[in-house]
C-alpha cells in the first residue's frame, strides 16, 4: 500500500507542475500579445483594447458560420410561415409566443 501511495504523491507532484507550466505559458502569451498590440500602429481596436481586441478579429471571422448555419435559417422558416398562411410571429419573443405558438 505505501508504493501505491508514493506512486500516486509521484503522479500528483508531476501533474501539478505540468499544470504550473501550462498557467505560466497562458500568461506569458497574453503578456507577450500585450506588448505586440501595444506596440503596434496599424489597428486601432488592438492599441486601444490589447489581447480582447484580437476578439474582434476572430468574431469577424466565425461570422461566416454563425450567419450560414443559424440566422440563414430562421430567415427561411420566417418566410416559409408567411408563405403557409400561419401567423408570422411577433417582433419581440416573449413568453405567451413560446407557450402558444399559434396566436390562439
Amino acid at each position: 500500500m505505501g508504493a501505491f501511495l508514493n506512486m500516486l504523491d509521484g503522479v500528483l507532484d508531476i501533474t501539478m507542475m505540468v499544470m504550473a507550466l501550462l498557467i505560466l505559458l497562458a500568461l506569458t502569451t497574453v503578456a507577450v500579445l500585450y506588448f505586440i498590440d501595444v506596440s503596434q500602429s496599424t489597428q486601432a481596436i488592438r492599441k486601444n483594447y490589447p489581447v480582447i481586441g484580437r476578439l474582434r478579429y476572430l468574431f469577424e471571422h466565425l461570422g461566416v458560420f454563425f450567419r450560414q448555419y443559424f440566422f440563414a435559417m430562421d430567415r427561411e422558416e420566417l418566410i416559409a410561415r408567411n408563405v403557409h398562411g400561419s401567423p408570422a410571429p411577433p417582433k419581440i419573443w416573449t413568453a405567451l409566443w413560446l407557450l402558444d405558438p399559434l396566436n390562439r
